[in-house]
């Protein structure tokens, strides 16, 4: 009988592959596209279940938002520290993070997994 495997575990193995299958999903994009054009410059944003930071992180960047990323897989977590500096990220699980005294103006969670 096989264990199952914890989302930590499947994207920690999934690493750079995961761009491959989630990069540039049509609906994400346009979503993404409607949320920039409606946050301020500095506008705060909790990107739960981060991946590699992109597209999310890294459009929130390019639009001029504070990002703080979240994942609950260390490689994951490492990929988009590489790809998108201009960010914040945390191996974090949703369920159990707490965040810094000040919270959101928003929040994204595009394929999460915990």
């Amino acid at each position: 009988m096989s264990q199952r495997k914890s989302a930590a575990e499947v994207f920690d193995a999934l690493g750079e592959r995961y761009e491959e299958a989630f990069g540039r999903v049509p609906g994400q994009i346009e979503a993404l596209d409607w949320l920039t054009a409606r946050l301020p410059a500095g506008a705060r944003v909790l990107d739960v279940g981060s991946g590699t930071g992109r597209p999310t992180a890294e459009a929130l960047v390019r639009a001029g938002c504070a990002v703080t990323g979240i994942d609950v897989s260390a490689a994951m977590v490492a990929l988009a520290r590489a790809r998108v500096p201009q960010a914040h990220f945390d191996q974090a699980d949703v369920r159990t993070y707490m965040p810094e005294p000040g919270g959101f103006d928003a929040v994204c969670a595009f394929f999460p997994s915990w």
